[in-house]
């Protein structure tokens, strides 16, 4: 954008002297009637550059070539009644005059513009002056920006990564420990088993038999269409109740 910037300025300074020459008899080198285009061009062109600028200003962290756009270190020259002044502005400032004077010209196109015009000599004087030579040096700071801006996204990154390397390494813990936890309650339960008494063991597996005797099944295995066939005829019965292990 900033790059963009100093082409306009110094797109202004060719048009200035365009129709400076143009009003003094060199009708050949550009028709008038693409004056009025070229003017609305540029004029459109430094209302979305200066939008987009003052949009991003709001979070600058560079230092680097900052004092161009908020102090008046911008060295200027203007003409005030065929005296020549030099001020110094800042780069808001400086595309605001620029704005300005173009706005001037496109208004007083029809009169007889020369270099003795206030308008023509700002955009001539500093379009190829001083204000385009700080225009390219304060691209410096948005290089600056883009790289903090670099910077930001790989700490985020690099602490995405972190995050979720933590949340790996935090989850095969927990995964780790209920294994653990699973696996030892398996021990457990097999102790308690393999260790229950030997008469304790004889009777459970009494107590087993008994109950598959009153089991209301045939000793001979049924086919699939005995099943169906059972399961029809099959009336339902009260359920048993037994006596507890």
């Amino acid at each position: 954008m900033i790059a963009r910037r100093t082409e306009v300025m110094e797109h202004s300074a060719n048009l200035a002297r365009l129709i400076d020459l143009h009003n003094k008899g060199f009708e050949y080198i550009q028709p008038f009637e693409e004056f009025q285009t070229l003017i609305t061009t540029l004029r459109n062109d430094l209302e979305n550059i200066d939008e987009v600028i003052k949009e991003d200003s709001e979070n600058w962290s560079a230092e680097e070539n900052l004092e161009l756009y908020y102090e008046n270190s911008v060295p200027i020259w203007e003409a005030t009644q065929q005296e020549y002044s030099m001020k110094k502005k800042n780069m808001f400032d400086v595309l605001s005059d620029f704005k300005r004077h173009l706005k001037d010209v496109d208004e007083n196109l029809n009169k007889n513009l020369t270099m003795q015009h206030p308008s023509i000599y700002f955009l001539f004087r500093n379009g190829y002056g001083e204000s385009s030579k700080y225009s390219k040096i304060s691209q410096d700071f948005y290089e600056a920006e883009w790289e903090i801006y670099i910077q930001t996204l790989n700490y985020y990154v690099i602490l995405t990564y972190l995050l979720t390397g933590v949340v790996m390494v935090v989850g095969c813990l927990l995964i780790g420990w209920k294994l653990y936890q699973l696996q030892n309650c398996s021990n457990k339960i097999w102790n308690i088993i393999f260790n229950f008494p030997h008469p304790k063991v004889r009777e459970k597996y009494s107590n087993t038999l008994q109950r598959l005797e009153f089991l209301p099944f045939d000793e001979e295995p049924l086919t699939g269409e005995d099943v169906m066939n059972e399961e029809k005829n099959t009336k339902k019965k009260e359920p048993r109740y037994y006596k507890p292990w």
